[in-house]
């Protein structure tokens, strides 16, 4: 199966290259995910907003450990994006508020920042290319 979430670093196109990177970094499946429930958790209910929001961390991981691991190519998993895409999904549940904000942790400006700045930068500082092999196989 090839990996959808790989970045494979590239030449040429340097403009495409990154909005490829930044798409792949930011788990939008488990955000949709997490939105989709996250609203229905009422704004008293702190710890099930809090469990809802770290299953739905779980769920990011799987997600691009199996979305960054290409047997066929012997490229294993690419640890990186796995904690990136944790982080930019904890950024983008800080940012939407969830429980952060039951919990009296929560600053707009932070988020915005945060968010912004994580969503630009990052893919500009990381170019891929970390687990080129496979259970110990070269590539």
């Amino acid at each position: 199966m090839p990996a959808p979430y790989r970045m494979e670093p590239t030449e040429g196109e340097p403009f495409k290259s990154y909005f490829g990177r930044v798409m792949k970094m930011v788990p939008v499946e488990v955000i949709g995910l997490y939105l989709g429930i996250a609203g229905f958790i009422p704004d008293k209910e702190k710890v099930w907003q809090l469990v809802w929001a770290l299953l739905c961390l779980g769920c990011v991981i799987p997600s691009r450990i199996l979305g960054t691991q290409d047997r066929e190519k012997g490229k294993g998993i690419d640890w990186v994006v796995v904690v990136l895409s944790c982080v930019a999904y904890l950024i983008w549940v800080y940012t939407i508020g969830g429980p952060f904000k039951s919990f009296n942790i929560y600053n707009a400006i932070v988020a915005g920042a945060l968010s912004a700045l994580w969503t630009f930068i990052v893919p500009l500082i990381y170019r891929g290319g970390v687990g080129d092999q496979a259970s110990g196989q070269a590539a």
